[in-house]
């Protein structure tokens, strides 16, 4: 098996030139992988000629051949075309077995990246694809330190710098997940100005502020299974006076859209590209990515948590509601 390369592999070897003629992205870190196509497309299509040197198709609603034939185009006015394949693992199996087939002799001014889900990788049709083409683990951050190393990457970014202390408190606060860091961090900059350094006190009073915190964010929280998180943002939520049957009612018009998802997704058979466009709006995209964190079969229990939650907030002492809602979030949170 090839060397279980990261995104921090791929963005050096970038970095020093190295473009491969194909490649294999798995695992369910999306903020990453989203990096990941940004700088292989940065690297061979000029923005001008992105309409005739990128294609992006979906596993689900593609067949072979249509990506053979964006392959075997050639490209125009640049050395390499790009041709991203997402969602590979929802493919027919007899399309994926041609897609196997064409990379045992892939055409050399053609870039194809094959993405997957998290799939078992040692096994079956995905450990030839391993072997034959380089792969790449889109992990979400392991530990405290992957994601300081990941917020320092990204004030640079930003050129911006961040010392070792704020990074820590982002950490701690906002747990390990690269998309939330990054969406925080950028807050944080917008905030410090032309200021260049982030100190801890430039983090305490941006999250103070933008972080004050709103249900959208109990919602990513309580998606992720993060019940830290999700405990932190409901007292913040009960503390700044947000009502306790206003979040129930968020939350559950949150759940039933994605239970609605699901439902359209495997009963329906519709791709995720259709249902992503029939939400349409801000949160699309939130809502895309939260529901791979569920099955149908939960939602009969998160329905239930909610409506009991609902009685006992109306039936016993006010001054209970903290710890009732707690509990629901803690259920929500741990046996979902």
């Amino acid at each position: 098996m090839n060397k279980k390369r990261k995104f921090w592999d791929l963005q050096e070897e970038i970095q020093r030139g190295t473009i491969h003629n194909n490649y294999f992205f798995t695992d369910e870190e999306s903020y990453l992988k989203d990096k990941a196509f940004s700088l292989i497309k940065q690297a061979l299509v000029p923005d001008n000629l992105v309409d005739f040197n990128y294609e992006i198709f979906f596993g689900e609603e593609t067949r072979a051949n249509q990506i053979i034939e964006a392959l075997q185009s050639p490209p125009m006015m640049t050395d390499k075309k790009l041709v991203v394949l997402r969602n590979f693992q929802l493919m027919h199996i007899a399309h994926k077995n041609k897609i196997l087939a064409y990379l045992q002799k892939p055409i050399p001014d053609a870039v194809l990246i094959i993405e997957t889900d998290k799939v078992k990788v040692y096994s079956g049709m995905y450990a030839k694809l391993t072997k034959t083409i380089p792969t790449y683990f889109f992990y979400h951050p392991y530990n405290e330190t992957e994601a300081i190393r990941f917020l320092r990457e990204e004030a640079r970014a930003l050129q911006k710098s961040i010392d070792n202390d704020a990074a820590h408190i982002m950490v701690d606060y906002i747990g390990l997940n690269y998309l939330e860091l990054h969406s925080e961090l950028e807050k944080v900059a917008l905030f410090v100005g032309t200021q260049q350094a982030i100190t801890t006190d430039d983090v305490k009073e941006s999250i103070g502020i933008s972080k004050g915190n709103t249900i959208y964010e109990l919602q990513n929280a309580l998606a992720q299974r993060n019940c830290r998180q999700s405990i932190k943002v409901l007292e913040n939520l009960l503390a700044n006076n947000v009502a306790p049957v206003l979040i129930i009612i968020m939350l559950a018009r949150f759940y039933a859209t994605l239970w609605d998802i699901l439902i359209q997704r495997f009963q329906q058979n519709r791709s995720k590209t259709e249902i992503e466009r029939s939400l349409g709006g801000y949160g699309s995209q939130q809502l895309m990515r939260a529901v791979d964190f569920y099955k149908l079969e939960q939602f009969e229990i998160i329905f239930a948590t909610l409506l009991d939650t609902d009685k006992k907030l109306k039936s016993l002492d006010p001054k209970l509601n903290k710890t009732i809602m707690q509990l629901m979030v803690y259920n929500l949170c741990k046996n979902v």
